[in-house]
């Protein structure tokens, strides 16, 4: 493939990104009001140790499980957020993503938007320029479309093509109505106990150092589900 078919290629994968217009900002504004309120109502607690971890100043890679993510912005709010802090999380070019991308400025999160295709190349490097700049990127090493909690290996990459820290976190909720989806999405109840633990490394090397002889996606994959209360969890045959 020469340089203008590649070219031409990406320039059709921008525009493939999909947006919501007319009334769909007004659904999604209204609904986005309502996310809020039922953040808040969520009583997240934190041990010591996590509220320093995510309570760090330095920008980097922040880890979690796809199923998780409704608890991400207000688990980021209460811990994470100072003035001036800018995280970033990669969300799919499609319609679906639209409405995500949408949820996620409301909440303070910067969309990162692409086609599944374009995700593989562009993306990566966008992230990277982005650590680069000292901002933080969200990844779900399990997403979008699963296998759930599995943990490719490109999800490292950024953090180790940009030496930035490495942070993983879980957020436990007491309840929860769990989706028919891939990975069983967790929509926690209103008013319900949501634990939050996360751990941190310097930088992806220090994160290799720690896993010692262990593959560090394979290492990454255990210190989640540890930290998800998982430990042992098995695929459904």
């Amino acid at each position: 493939m020469n340089a203008r078919t590649l070219a031409n290629q990406e320039n059709k994968e921008r525009r493939e990104v999909q947006r919501v217009s007319g009334w769909e900002r007004l659904a999604l504004g209204l609904g986005c009001l309502l996310l809020k309120l039922w953040l808040r109502s969520l009583r997240m607690r934190a041990d010591e140790h996590t509220r320093k971890v995510l309570g760090n100043r330095k920008s980097g890679v922040e880890m979690l499980w796809h199923n998780q993510l409704f608890m991400t912005p207000e688990m980021a709010r209460r811990y994470m957020f100072y003035p001036g802090r800018r995280i970033h999380a990669l969300i799919s070019g499609s319609k679906d993503g639209a409405w995500l991308a949408g949820v996620f400025e409301a909440v303070n999160v910067v969309p990162i938007r692409g086609s599944s295709s374009w995700r593989g190349t562009e993306a990566l490097r966008e992230i990277v320029r982005i650590l680069k700049d000292g901002e933080d990127v969200g990844i779900t090493p399990d997403g979008p479309r699963g296998p759930c909690y599995s943990v490719q290996k490109g999800a490292l990459m950024a953090a180790k093509m940009a030496r930035t820290p490495v942070t993983l976190i879980a957020m436990n909720p007491s309840r929860a109505w769990r989706l028919k989806s891939w990975d069983r999405f967790y929509i926690p109840v209103p008013f319900t106990r949501v634990e939050v633990k996360a751990v941190g490394f310097s930088d992806y090397e220090a994160l290799v150092k720690e896993a010692n002889a262990e593959e560090p996606a394979a290492y990454v994959r255990r210190r989640l589900l540890e930290l998800s209360g998982i430990p042992d969890w098995k695929p459904e045959s």
